[in-house]
């Protein structure tokens, strides 16, 4: 643990998302699923014995149960246990995640042909994804809405029914987003069909966008990374305004340097914001405003205990594991930045090894890839001097799935107790909307660039 460093913990988070996403879409049941030999009907045809045993995900339930049990000398999760509902938060960003992963397999072509193969069959999932969503999550007039899963097990046939029709501009962008990017990976003349419905989701939003202005924070700072995370796909000049009106917005309702220990996950997700409409826009102001809520950030960290306090007064304090992540993730993009990395990072190991791994927040972790994998050589090269050490991948403190009975998804929460400075591991439960908000965030912002990120010491270091 000594020899962690900010680049080690940034390959763990994304190798964990991307296993951990594979797993939950593939592996763990928890929704309605699809038979792999139907996605062939959408994607040109490849090996799909390699898949056979996989049932993937065409929705996902909203709360699940990670222990694992046996079943005919199988670990699996109890669908029994299983919240059956579906809400439009975590299902977009299931398909938004696979399409961030899509990307990431295409560099495998050549290489790694069952890695490639996984790309194919996540964009051939994606699609029948977006099928679904548009013909049985929206209402008569199109709106998108969660629904409750009330169908009879005796009975084949799927019977969704209306949860609430509560409209919410967050589900609806996220969902233009995951429609744009299908369209935009694609780019065939059946995939335009998709871009044409992301375009009518947009126009919608710009038509009602005066209500955006009456929303909570916390949906608002959800609106405004929909936005960043469309910009951040295509280059739409004409609708500029409109996530500019929307960021000033958010900024108007903060002052930076106070972080709310009640609403921290819309606080971290602001600066968040700020630092990717920066990114995509270059407006001066809102990295101004980002640098201001850094100090605050950094400055209720407490090196003693290595965690964030969220509140000193209470002797147990709960961490959501979107607060605990998006903490991370905020002091990724600070010390990231060129003007900041002469200041101590090693306060981004200390909250990762005691609030993540320590912690039990992931209650177990996939393995690394083997030396016979390209995944394990820098840039993908099979070269014994690129084999890349296995802390670019996890820590050996953190069990296997195997060995925790524990399926590799982050808890909803854990406690802290200030009196005896330890993390309480609760039930093991997680909550689909929080866990892909953290999966996809990760998958998004660290994604690698030829596959791993090293700094010229460390890989002076690999031999």
């Amino acid at each position: 643990m000594n020899s962690l460093k900010r680049e080690n913990i940034e390959n763990q988070l994304f190798y964990f998302s991307k296993e951990s996403l594979k797993y939950l879409v593939l592996n763990s049941k928890c929704g309605l699923t699809i038979p792999t030999k139907d996605l062939l009907k959408s994607t040109s045809k490849f090996d799909i014995n390699i898949f056979k045993s996989n049932s993937p995900l065409l929705c996902v339930y909203k709360k699940g149960n990670c222990k694992l049990d046996s079943e005919n000398n199988v670990l699996s999760l109890n669908y029994k246990k299983f919240k059956k509902e579906f809400n439009i938060f975590s299902n977009s960003l299931m398909t938004l995640s696979i399409l961030e992963m899509a990307e990431y397999y295409d560099g495998f072509k050549g290489i790694d042909s069952e890695k490639y193969n996984l790309g194919r069959l996540y964009k051939g999932l994606a699609r029948k994804q977006l099928e679904f969503y548009a013909a049985n999550l929206r209402t008569p007039e199109g709106v998108f809405t969660d629904k409750v899963d009330s169908s009879d097990e005796l009975f084949d046939e799927t019977k969704l029914e209306n949860k609430n029709e509560k409209f919410r501009f967050s589900d609806h962008i996220l969902m233009m987003d995951a429609y744009y990017r299908y369209s935009i990976m694609l780019n065939d003349s059946i995939s335009q069909s998709y871009r044409v419905f992301s375009k009518d989701i947009l126009n919608m939003i710009m038509n009602f966008k005066e209500e955006i202005y009456t929303v909570s924070t916390d949906e608002l700072s959800k609106i405004c990374l929909g936005l960043n995370i469309y910009f951040n796909y295509c280059n739409d000049t004409e609708n500029r305004a409109l996530i500019l009106d929307v960021m000033d917005l958010l900024l108007s309702r903060y002052n930076p340097l106070v972080l709310d220990s009640k609403n921290m996950e819309s606080d971290l997700l602001t600066y968040i914001n700020c630092r990717l409409f920066y990114k995509n826009f270059g407006i001066l102001k809102f990295d101004n405003f980002a640098n201001s809520m850094a100090s605050k950030i950094l400055d209720i960290y407490d090196d003693e205990h290595s965690i964030f306090v969220k509140n000193p007064n209470k002797n147990d304090m709960e961490y959501y594991c979107t607060e605990i992540i998006l903490y991370i993730l905020s002091l990724c993009f600070y010390f990231s930045d060129e003007e900041n990395k002469a200041d101590n990072d090693n306060i981004i190991m200390d909250v990762y090894k005691n609030m993540v791994v320590n912690s039990g927040l992931a209650p177990s972790w996939p393995e690394a890839p083997t030396a016979s994998m390209a995944e394990r050589y820098l840039n993908l090269s099979l070269n014994s001097k690129d084999l890349l050490d296995e802390i670019n991948y996890r820590m050996a403190t953190i069990p296997t799935p195997e060995s925790a009975e524990a399926a590799p998804i982050l808890l909803k929460s854990i406690v802290y107790n200030s009196k005896k400075q330890i993390f309480k591991q609760g039930k093991l439960t997680f909550d689909t909307n929080r866990y892909l908000l953290c999966i996809f965030l990760i998958l998004f912002c660290l994604k690698p660039k030829g596959n791993i990120r090293k700094d010229n010491d460390e890989l002076n270091k690999i031999t």
